[in-house]
């Protein structure tokens, strides 16, 4: 390695050194946060192998409207969670702080993987990428409530650097697999892996889906499965949550322009349209996994999967880490891009890490409310603008 490559790749690990301890200094701290989402999986585990019905709960329906449970993901990620019950609450807890911190170390390092297969040469941006992922915002923000988003993200990023390498199949269809079964969210991707991988992404898929489906049912039975998806999901499809750190699109829609929930529908249909639209444009660079592209498109996925989610808060902060990320490695490579991209990266950081409320002036409520979905809508135009561009190479 040469002189001009060693001071940056040193930079990075101290960086990240300091970083890394700085997050594991602060779990015990947290384990000992009360009212964590944590609780609410362990519960949901508990009740669900007492034969109780996980998905009502007396406060949650008393405290909120359109929703009665506090639990909103698929039976399977409670029936995975069960062995955790036998350590007891604070153990558990413990356990799961760690693995969340776990999974925040591994998505800077795919990450940074990723910045390598883009722009092997700007090594100066693994610093960067480091303090995003692992810097307050937004690590402690996820640390802090004990969310299951930090593990369904690198989940995802497996996927999504596996699309763009020319070897694990099986793994890239079982993180699919693995994250499509804990949330929802990630399936409309299954449209660029099949672009990507062809006919073969499908048999890992089928043969890890059925076999994971077939195995829960057996354990937890068709009942609890059939709750989520008639009361549950279809409720989650439209339920935006009126609380102050719900960033999402459709809860700017309808308090501060007053719009119907039919035309509020209407427009999130039209940005999942755009997606599929930019799947097939890149059809043919994806199929050759052009990285470029596959990256590209994966980007835009995850701010059109925020777009369209009614309820949108910590999962922000940690999908919008791959279109910053993915921005920067482009704009390092010197690749044709949009005009004033360079602009549009810089002004959505600066909305990503702006603290919600900080000005508190009533003229400029609509940017203090919302910082994050500014910083997602002006991705969300950048990555749309190159998923449509003739030169992605």
């Amino acid at each position: 390695m040469n002189g001009s490559l060693s001071w940056p790749t040193g930079l990075s690990w101290a960086v990240g050194a300091v970083l890394v301890c700085w997050m594991f200094t602060g779990l015990p701290g947290i384990v000992s946060i009360h009212g964590t989402d944590f609780e609410h999986y362990y519960q949901a585990s508990q009740r669900l192998f007492q034969g109780e019905n996980i998905y009502y709960d007396a406060q949650a329906d008393a405290a909120r409207e359109g929703i009665d449970s506090w639990y909103l993901y698929p039976p399977y990620f409670a029936a995975g969670l069960y062995p955790l019950t036998w350590l007891g609450p604070v153990q558990a807890k413990m356990v799961f702080a760690f693995g969340a911190a776990a999974a925040l170390i591994g998505i800077d390092l795919l990450l940074i993987r990723l910045r390598k297969i883009i722009s092997p040469r700007a090594p100066l941006l693994d610093s960067f990428i480091h303090l995003l992922v692992l810097a307050p915002y937004p690590s402690s923000l996820l640390l802090g409530s004990l969310q299951i988003e930090g593990f369904l993200f690198l989940l995802f990023l497996l996927t999504v650097v596996g699309a763009a390498e020319t070897r694990w199949l099986w793994g890239t269809g079982g993180a699919y697999v693995a994250g499509v079964m804990i949330k929802l969210w990630p399936g409309p991707y299954m449209l660029s892996l099949a672009a990507v991988w062809r006919k073969p992404i499908f048999i890992p898929i089928l043969a890890i889906g059925l076999s994971g489906v077939i195995l829960f049912t057996g354990v937890i039975g068709w009942r609890v499965q059939w709750t989520f998806l008639r009361t549950i999901l279809p409720a989650l499809l439209n339920y935006a949550d009126a609380y102050v750190d719900n960033q999402s699109l459709s809860l700017f829609l309808r308090d501060l322009l007053a719009m119907r929930d039919g035309f509020i529908q209407l427009i999130r249909c039209l940005v999942g349209m755009t997606y599929v639209f930019a799947v097939y444009h890149a059809r043919d660079l994806l199929k050759v996994r052009n990285s470029n592209a596959v990256f590209v498109n994966a980007s835009l996925f995850a701010t059109v999967s925020l777009l369209i989610t009614p309820t949108a808060w910590t999962a922000t902060h940690i999908r919008l880490l791959l279109p910053l990320v993915t921005a920067g490695a482009l704009l390092a490579n010197r690749l044709p891009c949009v005009p004033g991209w360079g602009y549009c990266a810089a002004l959505s950081i600066l909305f990503y890490i702006y603290p919600q409320g900080f000005l508190g002036s009533p003229p400029l409520y609509w940017l203090d409310r919302f910082p994050l979905l500014w910083a997602t809508l002006i991705q969300y135009g950048v990555f749309l603008n190159l998923s449509f561009r003739r030169n992605r190479s």
